[in-house]
């Protein structure tokens, strides 16, 4: 009974020191003591990792944005990634005449969009069928004016381009979308 009572003691005995030991250990096997939180191992000067990208506020439990809503931000988001492709290709002032045709497409197709978003609805409510497909039509029809606006100022300009900015476009630009 004694010899028992032994064994059972000296397996919780040893059970707490591991325990205990292991309290002390914040870091990850192999990893260097007085790295930050986030810091690649190896890489002491590096700058942390940063941090995940948010969810968009509907998709972490916010608001649901109106079609409208929705409709403005996308046009929004299409301007600024033009600007952002221009400041990108850093355009040499022969290219940046023939940017300025692809600004005014831009600027049409923003324009157009703005009076396309107006007619959406301004509720967060839920299209019944015939509404769905009818604001699909009327966005793809967008869509593809848009497309028919720039793409003559696009490809004269990608012929006038050198060969490191036609791969910096040629990466940038999205994939289509596929219903």
């Amino acid at each position: 009974m004694l010899k028992k009572h032994m064994t059972l003691f000296t397996a919780a005995a040893a059970l707490v020191v591991g325990a205990a030991s292991s309290l002390g250990q914040t870091l990850a096997p192999g990893m260097p003591p007085g790295l930050p939180p986030g810091m690649p191992p190896g890489m002491p000067f590096a700058a942390p990792l940063p941090p995940p990208m948010m969810p968009p506020p509907f998709l972490a439990g916010g608001a649901m944005p109106s079609p409208q809503e929705a409709c403005l931000e996308m046009s929004a988001l299409r301007a600024g990634y033009f600007a952002y492709l221009r400041q990108r290709l850093d355009l040499t002032p022969a290219q940046a005449s023939l940017w300025r045709d692809i600004e005014a497409a831009v600027g049409e197709t923003t324009a157009a969009a703005r009076t396309d978003c107006a007619a959406l609805p301004g509720e967060p409510d839920k299209p019944g069928l015939t509404q769905a497909l009818s604001l699909a039509d009327r966005h793809l029809t967008a869509r593809r004016q848009g497309l028919q606006r720039i793409s003559a100022p696009l490809l004269k300009l990608y012929e006038g381009l050198s060969p490191a900015q036609r791969e910096i476009i040629d990466r940038a630009v999205p994939p289509p979308m596929i219903l």
